[in-house]
C-alpha cells in the first residue's frame, strides 16, 4: 500500500508540474490548449481504472502516448538547438539504448517461455496430468503471458501447444536458481 501511495504523489507531482509549467510557459495559446487537452484526455482515459480492476499496461499506453504529446508541445517551444551535432548524437545514444532495454525483455521473456513450453511438452509426454508452470520474469510487458488454468485464454494456449485441456498448470512464480549460484559463488 506504501508504494502504491508513493506512486500516485509522484503521478500527482508530475501532472501538476507539468500543468503549472505549461500555463507558466511563453508558448501561444493555441498550444497551451492543445497540450491541456492532451492532458484532460490522459485522465479520462485512465479515469475508468480507478473502479474498473484489473488492467494492464497496454491499456494505459494510450494514456502515456497523450502524456508524451503535451510534453512535445512544450518542447516545441524550448530554446535547446536540437539541430546540432551533439544534441542528435545524444537523441541517437538515449533512443538506441531504449531500444535495446525494451528488445532485452522481450528477448529473454522469449527465451524463458520456449524452456517453459520446452519443459512442459516434456512433462506432458511422460504422462504427467499436472505440470508446473514458471511465470516469465517481466510479465508486466504483455498480456496474459501466464495465463489462469481453466480461463479461455489458458485453454487457447494448451489448444496452441496441442496439449490436453485435461492438463491441470499449478503456476509458480518466477525464480532462476543459476543466479542463486552464480551468488554463491561470490561469497
Amino acid at each position: 500500500m506504501m508504494v502504491l501511495v508513493f506512486e500516485l504523489l509522484l503521478i500527482i507531482t508530475f501532472l501538476g508540474t507539468l500543468i503549472v509549467v505549461i500555463s507558466q510557459s511563453q508558448i501561444p495559446f493555441s498550444s497551451k490548449r492543445r497540450s491541456f487537452s492532451y492532458i484532460i484526455i490522459s485522465l479520462l482515459l485512465i479515469a475508468p481504472f480507478l473502479i474498473v480492476t484489473p488492467y494492464g499496461p497496454r491499456n494505459i499506453l494510450t494514456s502515456y502516448v497523450f502524456l508524451g504529446l503535451a510534453l512535445f508541445e512544450l518542447l516545441r517551444y524550448t530554446k535547446i538547438d536540437f539541430t546540432s551535432r551533439w544534441s542528435k548524437k545524444i537523441a541517437l545514444i538515449l533512443v538506441a539504448c531504449l531500444t535495446l532495454f525494451f528488445l532485452d525483455l522481450h528477448g529473454i521473456n522469449k527465451f524463458e517461455d520456449s524452456q517453459r513450453i520446452a519443459q512442459l511438452k516434456q512433462e506432458v509426454n511422460s504422462g504427467e496430468e499436472e505440470v508446473e508452470l514458471k511465470r516469465l520474469p517481466y510479465e508486466f510487458i504483455g498480456h496474459d503471458l501466464t495465463p489462469p488454468d481453466g480461463s479461455v485464454q489458458g485453454d487457447r494456449q494448451k489448444m496452441h501447444h496441442n496439449i490436453s485441456l485435461d492438463t491441470r498448470f499449478n503456476i509458480v512464480n518466477y525464480h532462476d536458481s543459476s543466479l542463486d549460484k552464480l551468488l554463491e559463488n561470490e561469497q
